[in-house]
């Protein structure tokens, strides 16, 4: 991620608290790299995301990411790294939002595009 880019997502995601024990960097690079994927796609589901970025490979955060890295696909740690880390992030990007509707589904507001 570029410095300026980074420095764009801390201001932007600057309330949310990720888990104590938990680098805000890695929690960081890991909303970065959804964003990135929605952008890419213009649009992507809350599986499509955890499929495409292997948590568990990827971005092993904390305690469970280092369990769930020796264990390798771990469904409870993919859950935890999404409703923890990457869509409390999400929420507060300005530039991909939830789709109204289909909660789970996430849209670029970058490009404009809004593929259905």
């Amino acid at each position: 991620m570029s410095e300026e880019n980074a420095s764009n997502l801390r201001d932007e995601v600057a309330e949310v608290s990720f888990p104590s024990g938990c680098p805000r960097d890695q929690c960081l690079d890991a909303v970065e790299a959804a964003r990135k994927y929605i952008h890419q796609q213009g649009h992507a589901s809350r599986e499509e995301i955890i499929t495409e970025l292997v948590p568990e490979e990827q971005y092993p955060i904390g305690v469970n990411g280092l369990l769930a890295q020796v264990k390798g696909v771990t469904p409870t740690f993919r859950e935890w790294w999404w409703e923890n880390i990457v869509e409390p992030g999400l929420q507060k990007l300005a530039d991909v939002q939830r789709r109204p509707g289909k909660s789970e589904n996430w849209v670029s507001t970058k490009s404009g595009r809004d593929d259905t």
